[in-house]
């Protein structure tokens, strides 16, 4: 109870403020207590593509000829970095 009382008083700066964060959670809990589960299904649908969306757009950069020999430098520099423990 103690660790999500602090997650909700996290940059909250009055009182006033922590209360009105506190009263946004009940409202959504209790929204999302009587809302139908269609409604549900369809606004997780929708978050999910906005978590979704970013990660596509992030490409991962193939190492080229260069990387490929600098990694081949320094991994006979440092032959014991490479072993697991």
């Amino acid at each position: 109870m103690q660790a999500f009382l602090r997650t909700v008083a996290r940059g909250v700066r009055s009182l006033g403020q922590l209360v009105r964060r506190v009263g946004s959670l009940l409202a959504s809990a209790l929204r999302d207590a009587v809302q139908s589960r269609s409604r549900l299904v369809a606004e997780n649908v929708a978050l999910r593509t906005q978590v979704t969306a970013p990660k596509r757009q992030i490409r991962r950069a193939a190492p080229d000829a260069v990387d490929r020999v600098l990694l081949v430098g320094v991994s006979r520099l440092v032959p014991d970095a490479l072993k697991a423990h």
